[in-house]
């Protein structure tokens, strides 16, 4: 198992196998948006417009791409899973706790 991670910014964690760096996402007002989906057109941005588009999808060998979807109960995650399973995509769900102890 390899992990790979779609993100805009220079640094890496070393856990990290892989880096997708993408360039960063800004709204109208000029705030970088890191991943979800906008609220004027619900399209997705940042991180998520990448590792859930139709291009990154289906460059993977017979679909065989899986979601770990780890701690998903904030706004933006649960609107990424919830677009993942329109995908058909492989999902595994995986409880954690945020950095306040929180589900």
């Amino acid at each position: 198992l390899r992990l790979l991670a779609v993100q805009g910014w220079e640094e890496c964690q070393e856990h990290v196998d892989f880096v997708h760096r993408h360039d960063p996402f800004f709204d109208e007002t000029g705030r970088e948006l890191y991943g979800g989906f906008r609220a004027t057109d619900d399209q997705p941005v940042g991180a998520t417009s990448v590792y859930l588009s139709p291009q990154f999808i289906d460059a993977c060998p017979e679909k065989t791409m899986s979601v770990f979807a780890i701690g998903t109960g904030g706004r933006v995650g649960a609107a990424e899973l919830a677009y993942a399973k329109t995908l058909g995509l492989q999902i595994t769900t995986i409880n954690a706790r945020d950095l306040n102890g929180e589900l």
